[in-house]
């Protein structure tokens, strides 16, 4: 910690952090940022940073902050006035992770029968998958393509080198 993170206010929240969020959050605290931090990675380039007050009253000039300001997979910033609304945007986030892992993740080869979105030439080596998760569909073609999964979710589709790309790609669709 640096002198910035003012350590007698911020250590009492960094330690409650960690052991309420439990242990796949570590201290992320660094030498050069205003505040000292969690964080957590939860895989394919999702993860959560909550940086704690290091002053009573807010002084953007002195960068005194005193609020939780959290970072999102560098897409949403919000911020908290207390560590309960803070702990519980971290839990939300969790489990919107955990939904996420199951994006395809559970499927289960169907017959194209019955899915007939798909115009599939009837030389073409494809498996049919349903997510049991969304219901969504995806298909896989095991003939040694570079890209051998292929998913249209509404006006959406794209080709996929593996499933855990193929479930990044879904993950805003499904959240949105």
């Amino acid at each position: 910690m640096n002198d910035k993170h003012n350590y007698e206010l911020s250590e009492p929240l960094i330690k409650k952090l960690l052991e309420t969020l439990g242990s796949e959050w570590k201290d992320g605290s660094c030498l050069n940022d205003s505040c000292a931090s969690v964080y957590r990675y939860f895989g394919n380039d999702q993860f959560m940073s909550i940086y704690v007050p290091n002053a009573t009253e807010t002084n953007l000039k002195q960068e005194e902050y005193s609020n939780f300001n959290v970072n999102i997979s560098d897409n949403e910033y919000p911020q908290y006035d207390s560590i309960e609304e803070v702990i519980q945007s971290a839990k939300d986030m969790e489990s919107e992770q955990a939904d996420a892992k199951l994006l395809f993740a559970d499927s289960e080869k169907i017959d194209p029968s019955e899915c007939d979105a798909y115009d599939i030439d009837p030389t073409d080596t494809v498996e049919f998958h349903k997510c049991k998760a969304t219901g969504w569909h995806y298909l896989f073609y095991a003939d040694g393509r570079e890209y051998p999964y292929y998913c249209c979710i509404t006006v959406d589709d794209g080709e996929f080198k593996t499933l855990e790309q193929l479930q990044k790609w879904a993950r805003p669709l499904y959240f949105q």
